[in-house]
């Protein structure tokens, strides 16, 4: 009866651990493509520019973004150390990159 009550513990604790950790994760940068699903997670974005007015630039934000290595971002917001980044027409996607520190704030380091 013990080990029982034990392990609805157990798994009490776990399920509220993965629930706290899903509630608390960044959710403004869909998750980062691996190597192998890059290239249909491009052609995924690709094909949505299609139903788009503009499908030039859409497609050139998904270029922008295949060369980087980025994702689309769906809010805007970008995590510290990220800048929100997008063409400037009207159906680019918005994506973040990493801020790069200048030589002199290196140096004081």
């Amino acid at each position: 009866m013990k080990i029982k009550v034990l392990w609805g513990f157990v798994a009490l604790f776990i399920v509220a651990g993965v629930c706290v950790y899903s509630l608390s994760a960044d959710k403004t940068v869909e998750s980062y493509p691996r190597k192998s699903d890059q290239f249909a997670y491009y052609q995924k974005l690709n094909k949505q520019c299609r139903l788009t007015p503009n499908v030039g630039c859409c497609m050139a934000s998904v270029r922008s973004m295949q060369a980087t290595h980025s994702v689309a971002i769906a809010d805007g917001q970008c995590p510290e150390g990220f800048s929100r980044n997008m063409l400037k027409c009207p159906t680019s996607y918005q994506w973040c990159t990493l801020v790069k520190e200048t030589v002199s704030e290196e140096k004081k380091q």
